[in-house]
């Protein structure tokens, strides 16, 4: 299984993200706004409106079966399995929405809480939870005999290269997953570049060309990787991100013509 998890302060660009993908289901969720991404924003946000200390109150996290081996959950499963990786976390007491995604091969949910306990009005505890997140899914395969995933926040130097670029892989998926919650709607560079280092990706940006074309390069420092646009995809560029119908890129006055 692979477990994906970020920290962020925007409950609105989140829960958009989530449940207004194509063919996202809404599995399950502890709050009474129904479906509708503002309403449960809005109904999330109060669980930490008396804790003002919180600077990412948003935890979100994906989980995700083998496409190759043909892996699949029904829902009732990846209902119970949510649960269990919400309790293992700490996430007992607080309002959360589970969503299954369709978009890839890959079997996966995504799950979105609050990080404010209802009870204490604390912040969840947060140390060491990418170790507790690998262990809770290492649980999970054994319980549900599932493929064994290598680690998807490190890379062993021993491993062999299969392995390595398998965990790249990995992290170049996720690092698409952050852009495309980024660029969710609308968004200037200047907001994508601190929208993605809330979500721990560094950008660097630099004028290539001459001087009758001149435009931007956009590289990507994640997870210790160091990633240009064209490593993702011509549609992670940035000129590919601008050109997107419904998600795009907004060039700033000051920045080439060509983006």
């Amino acid at each position: 299984m692979i477990v994906h998890h970020s920290k962020t302060s925007n409950a609105r660009q989140t829960l958009n993200y989530v449940l207004e993908k194509e063919g996202a289901d809404l599995l399950f969720t502890n709050m009474g706004s129904g479906s509708d991404p503002i309403e449960l924003a809005n109904e999330m946000q109060k669980s930490w409106s008396t804790n003002r200390r919180i600077k990412y109150p948003i935890y979100h996290a994906s989980l995700s079966l083998h496409g190759k081996n043909n892996e699949y959950f029904d829902s009732i499963t990846w209902c119970r399995v949510a649960q269990f990786f919400l309790d293992e976390m700490g996430y007992s007491n607080v309002p959360y929405v589970v969503v299954r995604h369709t978009d890839t091969s890959n079997d996966h949910i995504h799950i979105v809480a609050g990080r404010c306990d209802l009870q204490t009005n604390r912040c969840i505890k947060d140390s060491w939870d990418h170790i507790k997140a690998r262990q809770i899914a290492r649980t999970l395969e054994q319980r549900y005999e599932l493929t064994p995933t290598p680690d998807a926040w490190s890379r062993n130097k021993n491993q062999d290269s299969g392995t390595q670029d398998y965990s790249r892989n990995n992290i170049l998926n996720e690092l698409k997953d952050h852009i495309d919650r980024v660029c969710c709607r609308p968004v200037t560079l200047t907001q994508f570049k601190a929208e993605l280092s809330q979500l721990g990706v560094i950008l660097h940006l630099k004028t290539v060309g001459n001087q009758y074309k001149l435009t931007l390069a956009a590289t990507y420092f994640y997870k210790q990787e160091k990633i240009t646009g064209s490593q993702l995809g011509k549609n992670y560029t940035l000129q590919g991100l601008s050109k997107r119908k419904e998600k795009r890129l907004i060039l700033e006055d000051n920045q080439p013509q060509q983006l």
